[in-house]
């Protein structure tokens, strides 16, 4: 039997070009297994010839299905879905169900995530009743990143809020990691203050609004502005 279950894997490992996959079949061969026993507990069952016959078409059916879903589960990967609706193993109508039961509880808006034709989310905005749709720009998505005003446009005006969630961030990370490759090579961050790379005090309190800030604190607290800004 253990045979057995090597060839198995041996065969998946080449169908799938993956050892991740065939693992996680052959893992519910043991799960299977747990609930043969216990039948046979239950039910005060003999094991016998017949039975190991049983279990062997039972490893047949186990990972039979677990290669069938395994492969859906790619496939509608590869189109584009989202791993979370991919891995339900449901569909686009099991999607939009959940969708209006979310909008029947109460929902405010429904995050619509991973879909590749915008024009999904005319669908979307049917199935949450109207309720606002938010659709998210990620660099890191399988959806090519789009403006407002385009994505408006293809889904037919079906999007009204677009979250780039973490775009700055990885601005940031960018500009951070060049800034410490040149710290490294060159022992200051000099040449990037002087080609303007790096954000000056000014431009900083302007983005800031600070000098607006330092006049609401002296309004506040009853102060002189030029005392504050001195102080």
């Amino acid at each position: 039997m253990m045979v057995i279950a090597v060839m198995v894997v041996v065969v998946m490992a080449a169908l799938f070009e993956s050892m991740l996959f065939p693992m996680a079949i052959i893992s519910s061969i043991v799960f299977s297994f747990f609930g043969m026993f216990w039948f046979f507990m239950l039910t005060g069952t003999t094991f016998s010839i017949m039975a190991s016959i049983g279990m062997l078409v039972l490893m047949g059916v186990v990972v039979n299905n677990g290669i069938v879903m395994v492969e859906h589960i790619n496939a509608l990967r590869r189109s584009g879905m989202a791993r979370t609706d991919a891995l339900a193993v449901e569909g686009m109508e099991k999607t939009l169900a959940r969708i209006t039961s979310y909008a029947a509880a109460g929902a405010d808006m429904i995050f619509a995530e991973a879909f590749p034709d915008s024009a999904t989310y005319a669908d979307v905005k049917r199935a949450a009743g109207g309720k606002p749709v938010l659709a998210n720009m990620t660099e890191f998505g399988k959806v090519d990143l789009k403006t407002p005003a385009e994505l408006a446009q293809e889904s037919g005006g079906n999007i009204d809020i677009v979250l780039n969630p973490l775009s700055v961030y990885r601005g940031q990370r960018e500009t951070a990691a060049k800034m410490y490759k040149e710290i490294q090579s060159q022992g200051t961050q000099r040449n990037l203050a002087n080609t303007g790379q790096l954000q000056t005090r000014e431009s900083f309190q302007s983005l800031i609004d600070y000098e607006g800030q330092v006049e609401a604190r002296a309004k506040l607290l009853g102060t002189d502005t030029a005392q504050k800004k001195n102080g």
